[in-house]
Parts: structure tokens; sequence; C-alpha cells
């Protein structure tokens, strides 16, 4: 996972108004992993991508190269 990807994440759950933690619960996930991602300290799965791009209406290509605003 590159940090843009992380960068992406923490921007679209700020955009949207959601925790870590909020986040965390849509996936069944720790909050601290949600974190991690977003900190690109932890490598995060092709499926939880693609879970957390639908999640945000985006496609992963915007995650992976920034179309995010």
């Amino acid at each position: 996972m590159t940090d843009f990807i992380g960068e992406n994440l923490k921007a679209l759950r700020q955009q949207a108004g959601l925790t870590t933690r909020d986040v965390a619960n849509y996936l069944d996930v720790g909050h601290a992993i949600v974190a991690k991602w977003e900190k690109s300290k932890a490598n995060i799965t092709d499926e939880r991508l693609e879970e957390l791009a639908k999640y945000y209406g985006v496609t992963i290509e915007d995650l992976e190269f920034g179309v995010i605003r």
C-alpha cells in the first residue's frame, strides 16, 4: 500500500465526518487497524480496499492515484 492510499482514506473519512471507529464497525475490524491503514503502517488487502472504495463511493483508482479532493 502506498502512503497516498492512506492519506486518501483519511481524507475521505474526515470529509464524511466519520471516526476510525465508525469505519471499523462497518468493516467489522478494530479501529486501530483503520488508523494504521491511514498512516500506511499496515497493509490493506485488496478485498478491504474494494469495500472501502464502495463505502466512500469512489473507485480503487481514486484511492490509489489521488482523485480525492
